[in-house]
């Protein structure tokens, strides 16, 4: 089946090999491989929850080629496997094999939270128009959840920094082209402690059972438990 719209789930470092997942604050390496897993996997959740035909393509680092999960091997049609750190030329890579054959791309960010099966599907159809046009998921740290395009412009993409990729960075670089730009917000991505005091705070809401299930709650909780000396 021909799909229109293509999601893609990104991380942005190794999430399953201990041996060369980045250590995640003062937290073990099993913790911290806990941790990148459960927003990777909280994501999946969320984007296999929405409504809209498309196709979904989960991404991981090369390093984690023979560490990830049996469910995830199970869909190794979906899956890509790619040196994570360096962004722009895993895009570029994409670009030849995905992103010119669907009308509208969205990339997710796995260190993202925030983010339901609601707002991907806004964001899916904010893109659903012939002029050039961009959506951008908006997080209370400056970062950026999530990038959606229906045309993968080369030029913009190298404009931008990604080894510093802020949103008052990437906002000031697309609006230099000539597209719609779409801003959608109150998301958070978490990479360092004052990232982590604020999911503890918004995962303790009950309005988080939107985006985030009981299952995964309970496994972050599990580590807020371990590591409550760093939420104070």
């Amino acid at each position: 089946m021909k799909y229109n719209s293509a999601i893609y789930l990104i991380p942005n470092n190794p999430v399953f090999n201990k041996d060369t997942v980045p250590e995640f604050l003062s937290f073990t390496k099993d913790d911290t491989v806990t941790f990148y897993s459960n927003l990777l996997l909280n994501n999946k959740e969320n984007i296999e929850k929405i409504t809209i035909d498309c196709e979904r393509i989960f991404c991981f680092d090369d390093t984690d080629k023979n560490f990830t999960p049996g469910f995830l091997k199970a869909e190794d049609k979906a899956a890509y496997f790619s040196n994570t750190k360096d962004l722009l030329q895993l895009l570029k890579k994409m670009s030849d094999f995905f992103f010119n054959n669907y009308s509208n791309n969205l990339i997710i960010f796995a260190n993202a939270i925030g983010i339901s099966s609601a707002d991907i599907e806004k964001a899916l159809n904010l893109l659903s128009m012939e002029d050039e046009a961009i959506v951008v998921g908006k997080c209370s740290n400056n970062s950026i959840s999530f990038i959606g395009f229906n045309r993968f412009n080369l030029a913009l993409f190298e404009e931008i920094d990604f080894n510093n990729l802020t949103y008052d960075g990437f906002l000031s670089t697309i609006c230099k082209h000539n597209n719609f730009v779409h801003i959608l917000e109150k998301f958070l991505t978490v990479t360092n402690l004052e990232d982590f005091k604020q999911m503890y705070i918004e995962l303790s809401k009950k309005e988080s059972i939107a985006y985030c299930s009981n299952t995964i709650n309970e496994n972050f909780t599990h580590l807020f438990i371990e590591y409550k000396e760093l939420l104070k």
